[in-house]
């Protein structure tokens, strides 16, 4: 069998991101339709599906979805209404009620994530949406 040529010895495992509140930068926003059908609606929803990077640890990313179910919509939580999530960050969607996924890649944002577990490995999770930055 051939040998693999990686010294495992010399592999640094990275820490997970810390808990704490960061400048986000969304680096891709795309529209995505969920795997599973909604326990409430039984339909397979809609979700806007985000990359976050924060501008304090670039290196990382935080990955969130904004599902665009009504339940979701409703929710006064910004994390889970995507309108909620643009009035506290002082976003303006077009007239019409509509907006484009494309829109808000480079959007920012001030954040809290803390690390929660996600079939056995502690991944970031955006806790809270605090603001927007200009």
């Amino acid at each position: 069998m051939p040998e693999v040529g990686i010294n495992l010895n010399e592999v640094v495992e990275k820490p997970p991101l810390p808990n704490d509140d960061y400048t986000f930068l969304i680096k891709k926003s795309e529209l995505r339709q969920a795997k599973n059908p909604n326990k409430n609606t039984g339909q397979k929803e809609w979700m806007v599906y985000c990359e976050l990077v924060p501008q304090e640890k670039p290196d990382y990313a935080v990955f969130h979805n904004w599902v665009l179910s009504p339940g979701a919509l409703e929710s006064s939580q910004a994390t889970m209404s995507i309108k909620k999530f643009f009035a506290t960050i002082g976003f303006q969607w077009n007239s019409d009620g509509k907006f484009n996924t494309e829109d808000l890649i480079n959007l920012r944002f001030v954040g809290h994530t803390v690390l929660e577990n996600y079939n056995n490995r502690m991944l970031p999770h955006l806790d809270a949406v605090i603001k927007g930055v200009e």
